[in-house]
């Protein structure tokens, strides 16, 4: 079992591929590059006090320490720091950079193995050294990189992409479908050969109407336009062409054109609340950073009959001139990035338009960089809450995660609880993760199994629904964000599979790496905390996900606005988990304004508080078959004529996660469920 490295002591065991990784530059002549993990001076009391510090009914609840305060009474003393260095040096180590939780140093093959051990596949760190370090991590070429969850994948879903792929060029696709412009997935590449520990993109599928020229990114068929595209602005106002085939209900409705902050605030109570997010800030975390994001921000709330944002209330941290892996194929380019940029931007401040947006762009999609941007925004105190959407599986054909990345993240999570900062992650948009089918699934996932750093105790864990709005932005419904695809057949008398294959759907699951915190526990049914994914019964309860879920499904996406590398503003509708975390992120945000209003501190880590009082009057129980939705939820996504006239339609059916049923109560599939205006309501109090 996979387990994190708390300890005051140096015993990890670097992984196969973190070992092949280091080890292959000696026969290049390359340098090998690896970030020391700092155990600091009291790890163990740096756990306790953010367990303490987060947990209601505890002395010391919403007394937190300031960055200041936190390093000087967890962190690495100066006496450590001093002796690492300099035995690092005697090694033949170089450090490249320090911070509070971890060194980079570089140096020869030669020399890391002279540092750590034999081959590095043990640390062999003298007894005067290693109680001031964690763990030693791998990073540069062959560093297992983060995956976006599923945000492209969620537009090539919807819009039927034409991909080109292959292992040295990568892939780069073109929207065919709500858009015409270029959006490429936000998974990663590497080209390491001897690299076991490598990351490829989350499964783009290669679209079955259009076609890729070349991978540059355009097709041969011409983009269609908005005005061709079918689409309901509220779930069931129209329906779908009645010629054809049927389905599962008849009529068929057609798929929502994407869902607008005013209809998503009256259906999470935002709108009733009166609450904005104001005095509080939410950062973003993304890779890169798009020139175009405050513009496009303005202009959409523009649009949608919002008000831009204030002066200050918008802020970046970009360093463009540090930015990496822009042409080696391991990270999609800045361009490339800029859909995940504004989902975030432009949802965070639909749901909290008087909060503060900040957002950070990591030099590169890379663990170490997005690591350290979540570094920074701790070490600050940037931020009250941070809404994150990368991910990736823990255990993979290829080679299991590293635990010193494991362990190292793990610290800054904690420091985080320490300040009262809120952490909040995707659970991914592959169900268990069991299928190599769908758009946003990793082909080299070895099992059902849950993400990270999804999983980690110290995180809120938001996955996926579907909820269906009726006029004015009403709930008529919610499910579990599930779809089962078909697609008309060429004749166009029939849908093939029908019923559908799985295709898109919220991540969760039970963790077989982390133990269950106490917050699960009473909460969490037990035989769902003993089962892994696998079937195997664990030896006792672990970490289950998701911990809440909000609306992410692609047939009730929500709309996005961007102006592309050609300079044109476009705005098309897009699903994922990566739409339902800054989601819940914002709503975070409006109830930590009503808090403090009340005379209560910031929320911080909240999973102790959400389980505490999650209940119906609070929370929406999601469930498989709600009341007020048809026996087989499903809907019709018309995309319009490809450019040789040929009819291009999908049917979904919704509320199959694959692996993850949802049933009344907590569940894998949707957690504790959605809040509803109770929930904000109360904060108040």
């Amino acid at each position: 079992m996979l387990r994190y490295l708390g300890c005051a002591f140096a015993a990890v065991a670097l992984t196969a591929g973190a070992a092949q990784g280091a080890a292959s530059p000696a026969a290049r002549g390359g340098p090998v590059s690896v970030r020391i993990g700092l155990a600091g001076r009291d790890p163990a009391g740096l756990e306790a006090f953010a367990r303490a510090v987060s947990t209601p009914g505890t002395p010391q609840y919403g007394h937190y320490l300031t960055p200041e305060q936190a390093r000087a009474r967890f962190g690495p003393t100066d006496a450590q720091v001093a002796s690492l260095r300099r035995w690092l040096g005697t090694a033949g180590m170089h450090v490249t950079a320090q911070g509070p939780h971890w060194i980079d140093v570089t140096g020869s093959a030669a020399a890391a193995r002279q540092a750590f051990g034999g081959g590095m596949k043990t640390l062999g760190l003298p007894t005067d050294i290693a109680h001031a370090v964690t763990s030693v991590a791998r990073i540069g070429q062959g560093q297992r990189a983060g995956v976006r969850e599923g945000v492209s994948a969620a537009i090539q879903a919807r819009g039927e992409l034409a991909v080109h792929s292959d292992s040295a060029a990568g892939a780069r696709s073109r929207i065919a479908g709500h858009v015409d412009r270029g959006v490429a997935p936000a998974g990663v590449h590497s080209t390491g050969a001897t690299d076991t520990h490598a990351t490829t993109p989350r499964r783009t599928p290669v679209a079955d109407d259009v076609h890729s020229s070349a991978a540059t990114a355009t097709t041969s068929a011409p983009a269609v336009t908005k005005n061709q595209i079918k689409c309901s602005p509220t779930w069931g106002s129209l329906a779908a062409d009645p010629t054809l085939p049927p389905g599962y209900t008849t009529p068929e409705p057609l798929d929502v054109c994407g869902y607008v902050p005013a209809q998503l605030r009256t259906a999470y109570g935002v709108a009733a609340s009166g609450l904005t997010g104001a005095g509080v800030t939410v950062a973003i975390v993304d890779a890169y950073g798009s020139p175009t994001m405050r513009a496009d921000a303005d202009r959409y709330a523009t649009a949608h009959g919002d008000a831009p944002f204030a002066g200050g209330q918008y802020v970046e941290t970009v360093t463009s001139g540090k930015w990496t892996h822009l042409d080696d194929q391991v990270c999609q380019s800045p361009a490339d990035w800029a859909g995940e940029e504004a989902l975030d931007v432009e949802t965070v401040h639909g749901l909290a338009p008087g909060a503060t947006v900040h957002y950070f762009g990591a030099n590169s999609c890379a663990d170490e960089d997005i690591n350290a941007t979540l570094a920074q925004i701790v070490d600050t105190h940037a931020a009250d809450i941070v809404s994150s959407s990368f991910g990736e599986t823990m255990h993979r054909t290829t080679g299991d995660i590293d635990p010193a990345l494991v362990s190292q993240a793990t610290q800054v999570f904690q420091y985080a609880a320490t300040e009262g900062i809120g952490l909040y992650y995707a659970t991914g948009d592959c169900g268990d993760e069991s299928s190599h089918s769908g758009p946003s699934c990793d082909e080299d996932s070895s099992r059902a199994q849950t993400d990270w750093p999804v999983s980690s105790p110290w995180v809120t864990g938001v996955g996926g629904t579907a909820v269906a709005l009726g006029s004015g932005g009403r709930p008529l419904w919610h499910t579990t964000m599930g779809d089962r695809r078909s697609v008309l057949s060429d004749d166009g008398k029939s849908w093939v599979p029908f019923p559908g294959d799985f295709y898109f759907g919220g991540g969760g699951g039970t963790s077989e790496d982390f133990p269950q915190p106490a917050y699960q526990r009473g909460v969490v049914p037990d035989a769902l905390a003993r089962t892994l994914g696998s079937g195997r019964q664990a030896t006792g309860p672990m970490r289950t996900l998701p911990d809440v879920a909000m609306d992410g499904d692609l047939m009730t996406a929500v709309q996005v606005g961007l102006t592309d590398a050609t300079g044109q503003y476009d705005e098309s509708p897009v699903g994922g988990t990566s739409a339902s975390t800054p989601m819940f992120a914002a709503v975070q945000a409006d109830a930590q304004q009503a808090r403090v209003a009340a005379g209560g501190s910031a929320l911080g880590f909240a999973n102790p508080e959400i389980y505490r009082t999650a209940n119906q009057d609070t929370f929406t129980d999601v469930v498989a078959h709600p009341a007020g939705a048809p026996a087989d939820i499903s809907a019709v996504l018309d995309l319009g004529p490809d450019g040789q006239g040929k009819a291009r339609v999908r049917l979904f059916e919704l509320g199959h996660d694959q692996g993850l049923p949802a049933a009344p109560g907590y569940d894998l599939a949707t957690g504790l469920g959605s809040p509803h205006a109770g929930y904000l309501e109360g904060f108040k109090r």
